[in-house]
């Protein structure tokens, strides 16, 4: 029978057969802040450090069946793990894990996947898995040596390639097995006689940690058709140019220094800049005891440095604009500096609110911090330490990115962030020397984290995947509930209360902080008591103080509303009198203007009659007109001569008609037929022209009245 979720548990995850030997591997066991479970797409591994070995669990399948039968898988390392494990960390293809810890680190080959339920090996219980333990000798030799971080390389070709930074200020590489480089990135330190403690540890001058940014490719002249690797960058070669990849790892020091790295995939020796220039400057270089450093997937870079103090610093990693000087530095040990292409923006600082400490060690203000970010969000991160987690939203980033996307020609930094402010959730509250945090990992599809206790208790929480939603959703849930009267109150908002007022009092109550879930063990009557207390003591601090300053200054709106109103209540009556005024004179300008309007119209009927008139009597105003008369004296007088044509050729015809009779029969003349026909044609035609031109002659007459 399934167990119902929790408020503290939403995936069940904590009567999993997986978790439930987790939980014996861990019982019993005194550990600091560790990382030992890590997930990857739909598989659960932890690290199970009384058998030494991994134990890989398919969660989305337990999902999918809801139950709790679905058992985990023992991958047995081929090489016995005998240092201390306290990181497990994927490779980006999920082909391979590294177990690291402060004296070793090793890389095991993940098996195939197959059958139905997508398991390791159709589902097989224990699968011997081959592990290179990695430079075994030289750790054993070097006991002053530890591992600061290991991650894996983003373009490995085979998802093989681990980068190990050492506290000698040096990165190997790895490729499986074989060590590949090994890049100094800063002096050697030396330790005293009778001391363990190295000099440069003691003076933080020592990489804590690194990251790995976005690349950068880089074009070069003069290359051959072929494919190179030379001794800084990974180039590929096509024509007449060559495109180097560079990959710039931002590497922090302990004293809070910034360094980058420029490395490819077969570097030999990385060019190193720095230390990188911060803005604005502060006398401290912004900490001196940072510890960890994360870069986020944006662009530009965004930085996250953490001090085990608990402040969190946000940073823009951006290309400086100032001309760079040829001028090389080197340290005591021949280490090459070149000049520093970046430069880095502090936006922002956080501060991490450790909410319980034990209570016998109240005076310990420094923890080690670790960073993770959040696979579903660009813009969020988390943070786990002895005190507990936390999630920080970064609410810059996504405005930040989508201005570099549009391709703007400058950017005012301080203009475009100076509106935004991060936001820092408290998840959970931990007290560390009872309850620490044994693993932390997140998941995907759906998003959620696990957060693993080393008193054996187990919370998954669901995660949004953008916060912005959560805050849409309670500000349209009142307006779902009565949505006219919602909209009523929100115009009388809008007129009463400006926008900069409502955001002046949302910026007051806004909480930096959240209410975080405890996990705690059996606490004496007393800690409960100063537990209580100090809930009632950040009560009192985070939410009433707020609260009466906005009082104070609600109250201090009303009053000048008050007075606002009053002044308007008489402006308005005023306003009424002119109206009234304005309402008569409108109304003796409206008879005016009837009468008036009358007028013209008469005025203009009869100016249109006495246009016409004028343009009856004018003989020839118009040029058309006068050229119509023109036409008209043609035609009458080529009409008149016609008619005396014709007058002509009838008195003719009575001559001929006249002496044809009286004269003797003449010979009478015969035409052919064909002659004859064309006569009477050519007469036909004639006798037609001539009466349509009298006619046209009649019409023109008519039209001009010269009867």
């Amino acid at each position: 029978m399934n167990k119902p979720k929790t408020c503290t548990d939403t995936f069940r995850f904590e009567t999993q057969p997986f978790f439930e030997q987790l939980r014996k591997a861990i019982s019993n066991r005194t550990v600091n802040t560790q990382n030992l479970i890590e997930c990857k797409d739909d598989m659960l591994f932890a690290w199970n450090p009384s058998d030494c070995c991994v134990i890989a669990f398919n969660w989305r399948l337990a999902q999918t069946k809801g139950d709790d039968n679905v058992n985990f898988q023992t991958l047995i390392p081929s090489t016995p793990v005998d240092y201390v494990v306290n990181k497990v960390t994927a490779s980006h293809e999920g082909q391979y894990l590294a177990l690291s810890g402060s004296r070793g680190v090793a890389i095991m080959e993940i098996p195939c996947r197959y059958g139905p339920n997508g398991q390791y090996k159709e589902g097989k219980p224990r699968i011997l898995c081959t592990t290179h333990i990695l430079d075994e000798n030289y750790f054993a030799s070097n006991t002053l040596v530890c591992i600061q971080q290991v991650r894996w390389h983003p373009a490995s070709p085979k998802d093989s390639n681990l980068m190990v930074l050492l506290s000698n200020n040096s990165i190997r590489t790895y490729d499986e097995a074989k060590l590949q480089h090994i890049w100094k990135i800063g002096p050697t330190p030396c330790a005293p006689t009778r001391s363990s403690l190295p000099y440069l540890n003691s003076l933080g001058d020592t990489a804590v940690d690194f990251d790995i940014s976005a690349p950068r490719v880089t074009a070069m002249a003069n290359a051959n058709t072929t494919l190179n690797t030379t001794n800084n960058d990974t180039t590929v070669n096509g024509g007449a140019s060559t495109k180097n990849v560079e990959w710039p790892l931002v590497i922090l020091f302990g004293n809070g220094n910034l360094y980058i790295a420029l490395i490819g995939l077969d570097t030999d020796k990385p060019r190193i800049q720095g230390p990188l220039t911060i803005y604005p400057s502060t006398k401290d270089n912004y900490g001196l005891d940072s510890c960890t450093i994360l870069a986020l997937p944006s662009n530009p870079t965004t930085l996250v440095v953490a001090e085990s103090s608990g402040r969190l610093f946000h940073m823009i990693l951006v290309e400086s604009e100032a001309e760079l000087n040829n001028s090389e530095n080197y340290d005591e040990n021949g280490l090459k500096y070149e000049p520093c292409e970046w430069i880095v923006n502090v936006v922002e600082v956080v501060e991490l609110e450790f909410g319980l400490k034990s209570t016998e060690n109240k005076d310990d203000e420094n923890n080690q911090i670790f960073l993770k970010a959040d696979i579903n969000n660009d813009s969020r991160y988390f943070v786990y330490h002895n005190a507990g987690l936390h999630a920080i939203s970064i609410e810059f980033l996504p405005t930040l990115q989508r201005y570099f996307e549009d391709n703007g020609d400058s950017i005012d930094i301080e203009s475009i962030l100076s509106n935004f402010k991060g936001n820092s959730e408290y998840l959970v509250a931990l007290d560390a020397k009872l309850n620490a945090v044994v693993g932390f990992c997140l998941l995907q599809s759906p998003p959620g984290l696990v957060l693993v206790l080393s008193s054996g208790q187990v919370v998954t929480l669901n995660v949004i995947t953008n916060p912005s939603f959560l805050r849409n959703i309670r500000s349209s849930a009142s307006s779902s509930e009565n949505p006219k009267e919602t909209t009523e109150s929100a115009m009388l908002n809008s007129k009463v209360f400006s926008g900069s007022f409502v955001e002046s009092i949302r910026q007051m109550l806004a909480s930096g902080t959240t209410q975080p879930i405890l996990k705690l063990n059996e606490r004496t009557p007393k800690e409960s008591l100063e537990l209580l207390l100090d809930a009632f003591q950040r009560l009192r601090d985070q939410y009433i103080s707020k609260h009466d300053s906005v009082r104070q200054k609600i109250e201090q709106r009303v009053k000048i509303l008050r007075v606002l109103d009053e002044q308007q209540r008489q402006e308005v009556a005023e306003l009424l009198q002119e109206k009234c005024k304005l309402r008569e004179n409108a109304e003796h300008l409206a008879e005016k203007y009837e009468e008036i309007n009358d007028r013209q119209q008469a005025l203009m009927k009869s100016l249109h009659e006495i246009l016409r008139l004028i343009n009856l009597r004018m003989p020839s105003a118009l040029v058309a007109e006068r050229n119509f008369s023109e036409q008209i004296n043609k035609i009458h007088a080529i009409t008149k001569d016609l008619a005396n044509n014709i007058a002509a050729c009838k008195k003719k015809m009575e001559k001929q008609q006249r002496i044809t009779t009286t004269d003797k029969p003449a010979k009478v003349l015969t035409l052919q037929p064909k002659q004859e026909t064309v006569l009477k044609e050519i007469i036909g035609e004639s006798n037609t022209q001539i009466e349509t031109q009298i006619n046209e002659i009649k019409r023109i007459k008519k039209t001009l009245n010269m009867d």
